[in-house]
């Protein structure tokens, strides 16, 4: 008899180990699917953060090439183009951007918008050389190089 409680308790040990085990590796893998989930979310998030922040490149680099030459004029396509790749790109940075590149690109926004205005008036009057039209340009340029070093010091590639 004795024997057979031995043996009853021999299994009875292996069944609670195997039972014990199995139930650590449960929670293990659980533990696991969590954490690879969030990173999965994370990487995502990443990737929509980096491509906001890569197509507000492209639109602010767009727009400095128009003000570098003076080619802002509503009438013309790439006006129409880069107007319009700017909204998409606000929309963009109000859902992934960070505090400091929407604070950067409103101001540097605010720049574009003026030199726009600043353009549109020279024109009617003829004067392309205005002072104020020049302090507008470098103000745009100058907030577009601080809102491209703030995105670049955020995806990790600042020069």
């Amino acid at each position: 008899m004795s024997e057979f409680l031995a043996a009853v308790a021999a299994v009875a040990a292996t069944l609670a180990g195997v039972w014990i085990t199995g139930r650590q590796n449960r929670a293990q893998n659980q533990d696991r699917l969590v954490h690879e989930r969030a990173m999965a979310g994370e990487d995502r998030r990443q990737a929509r953060i980096e491509g906001a922040y890569l197509a507000l490149l492209d639109a602010v680099n767009g727009a400095d090439r128009l003000v570098e030459t003076d080619a802002v004029d509503r009438d013309r396509p790439d006006y129409e183009s880069c107007d319009a790749r700017l909204a998409g790109v606000w929309t963009a940075l109000d859902a992934f951007g960070s505090d400091e590149v929407r604070e950067r690109f409103d101001a540097w926004r605010r720049g574009w918008s003026l030199f726009q205005i600043d353009i549109h008036n020279a024109r009617h009057v003829g004067d392309r050389r205005d002072p104020e039209m020049e302090e507008t340009r470098r103000d745009a340029l100058e907030a577009a190089r601080a809102l491209r070093d703030q995105v670049r010091a955020e995806l990790g590639t600042a020069e």
